[in-house]
């Protein structure tokens, strides 16, 4: 192991900074006093530039001043290493500082290169021994960081950074070879947005979200009351031993004999079993009380314990490389699922003074679809700034643009949606469905699905492109690599395409806001999907809301040669758009 330098004085340090600001590459690794940046503190900052001693800085013993001469560094034009550099950067984020790039992490490194297979794991332990041969002992990981150190702490310590250092090395050729240099600096490039939004975290109206909940938790009795009526046991009463004589909603086999009993064919419950059958009135009773139940499970009480203890805020823990396709995932807790609803989304707010800023981007995936297809219909249609649903719409009933109706709209987004991942007429009638509540027969859907691909003829010649493909691989327009154990279904490549350039997109877009935002005071407080939440004054609403609408209208136009990608932004004092009075 390479030998370090144990930096706990400002003279030190400055003899070691002197040696460091002429190093090109900067491996970088904290020790911290626990996991939560508003609670714990950072410790050492270990410095490792492949040449000399690795410098593990005793940030506590060092003090204010120490840190402003860290900072210089941090600030310069080296390239800056990380594992999991998210973690790090939220904690140099609580003492003040903000490193800047370019930046390297290994981890995320590793998970492009793993290409969604989720085949091997990506820890450092994991990636020293399988690109360095090394074997690390983690012992010390967990061990008391607060008080005074020992030299094994210290050797740890030091051992961490120069490890990242050689990894950075090790990985970069394999990135070079996999052709994943554009996608790795587009994720590289994210870090510093990520842990600005997981450290800032969002605001919840407790209050709000607690009478929100009892609501749901009311609709959902009643829902369930009237589920049992229909299904003949809302008047039975409990027996003198308190065991009550009704069927248990939560047990398919009972829901399901209570069903058939009313004459109903069906051989299951799921809600793909249900949707045939709607029409019925106990069928329709059991999917509105399931979907009241989901509410009351997914965003009930469980969302508060969330709330931080300082902050009182909501601190959620982002995947970068969430998904397969390189989207996001969110956890503790998951915003991406907190349903579009007003009444939910309005719980979450900004604090007196401040607005929260949601930039979405408008039908990305299908302006994906148009720019990897070249479709001259829907291509076209973006340019002019139409409606691509209304123009399915118009194109798939035969009606002016100007006649289409709401309902019209909604069974074109269906079909939009469906058929630009290859669905066929009766998956598209079932997904229509389940997810937009239009009900198409399969008939219909077959009609819809000739006339599109009828006006859509490129997207159909991209399905038939895949058609004799055995590649084992897909790539996103900016070369992310999705790979596949066995031949991918038709749905799995234009959807690893799609989704997967859309996530390099909203990244790119990430990746250009805290520099252009500097000075404003707003911060990124959340990402769900295609949308971006920022946090910013008031005061300052008209400058904030002209900067995001720059970057992330910009962040796509590397790929997207022929197709715009305009941004809609709302705001208000909370995510549910309430305007400001």
């Amino acid at each position: 192991m390479r030998p370090f330098r144990h930096v706990a004085d400002v003279e030190t340090l400055s003899l070691v900074l002197d040696e460091l600001r002429l190093s090109p590459v900067l491996a970088l690794d904290l020790e911290t006093t626990g996991l939560d940046p508003h609670l714990h503190r950072p410790r050492l900052l270990q410095i490792a530039d492949g040449r000399g001693p690795v410098a593990v800085c005793d940030l506590q013993a060092l003090g204010a001043g120490g840190r402003r001469s860290l900072n210089e560094l941090l600030t310069g034009t080296a390239v800056k290493a990380f594992h999991n550099g998210k973690f790090d950067l939220k904690f140099l984020l609580s003492l003040g500082l903000k490193p800047r790039g370019p930046f390297f992490d290994t981890m995320l490194a590793s998970q492009l290169l793993d290409g969604g297979l989720g085949e091997r794991r990506h820890s450092l332990e994991a990636l020293a021994r399988d690109h360095l041969g090394l074997e690390l002992d983690k012992e010390l990981q967990l061990s008391d960081w607060s008080g005074p150190l020992s030299r094994r702490q210290l050797e740890y310590a030091a051992r961490d950074a120069d490890v990242t250092f050689r990894l950075r090395r090790a990985l970069i050729p394999l990135l070079i070879r996999e052709g994943l240099v554009e996608a790795a600096k587009v994720e590289f490039d994210c870090l510093p947005a990520v842990a600005e939004m997981e450290y800032a975290g969002m605001g919840l109206d407790r209050t709000a979200w607690a009478e929100l909940e009892a609501s749901a938790r009311k609709a959902m009795e009643v829902e369930e009351l009237r589920l049992l009526s229909l299904l003949g046991d809302g008047a039975q009463l409990c027996l003198f031993d308190g065991v009550c004589d009704r069927t248990n909603l939560d047990s398919q086999k009972q829901v399901l004999e209570a069903l058939r009993r009313r004459g109903l064919p069906l051989s299951g419950t799921s809600r793909r079993d249900l949707l045939p059958l709607a029409a019925d009135p106990a069928v329709a009773a059991l999917l509105d009380y399931r979907r009241q139940a989901k509410l009351v499970q997914a965003f009930g009480s469980s969302l508060l314990r969330y709330l931080h203890p300082r902050t009182e805020r909501v601190h959620p823990d982002y995947r970068q490389i969430g998904a397969a396709t390189g989207r996001f995932a969110c956890r503790n807790p998951n915003l991406q699922q907190i349903p579009r609803d007003e009444r939910f989304r309005r719980c979450f707010t900004a604090p007196p003074g401040r607005l929260l800023f949601s930039a979405d981007y408008s039908q990305i995936e299908l302006r994906v679809v148009a720019q990897v297809t070249r479709d001259a219909t829907m291509t076209g249609a973006f340019r002019r700034g139409w409606d691509l649903h209304r123009l399915t719409a118009s194109l798939m009933t035969g009606r002016d643009l100007s006649e289409v109706s709401p309902q019209d709209r909604q069974a074109a987004k269906a079909v939009n949606f469906g058929l630009v991942f290859a669905m066929g007429a009766a998956r598209l009638a079932e997904y229509a469905g389940q997810t937009f509540g239009v009900a198409l027969s399969e008939e219909e859907a077959r009609l819809f699905r000739e006339r599109f691909f009828r006006h859509y003829g490129a997207v159909a010649r991209w399905h038939e492109s895949f058609r004799f493909d055995d590649s084992l691989e897909t790539r996103t327009l900016c070369g992310r690599l999705r790979r596949f154990r066995e031949r991918p279904r038709l749905t799995e490549r234009c959807n690893a395409i799609v989704q997967g350039t859309a996530a390099d997109i909203l990244k790119k877009a990430l990746a250009e806001l805290p520099p252009a935002l500097e000075g404003t005071g707003a911060v990124i407080v959340g990402s769900v999907h295609d949308e971006i939440l920022v946090e910013g004054a008031l005061s300052r609403a008209e400058e904030i809301v002209a900067k995001i609408g720059a970057v992330m209208e910009k962040a796509g136009t590397g790929w997207m040669k022929e197709v715009p990608t305009p941004v809609s932004i709302s705001l208000g004092r909370s995510w549910g758009k309430a305007p400001p009075s």
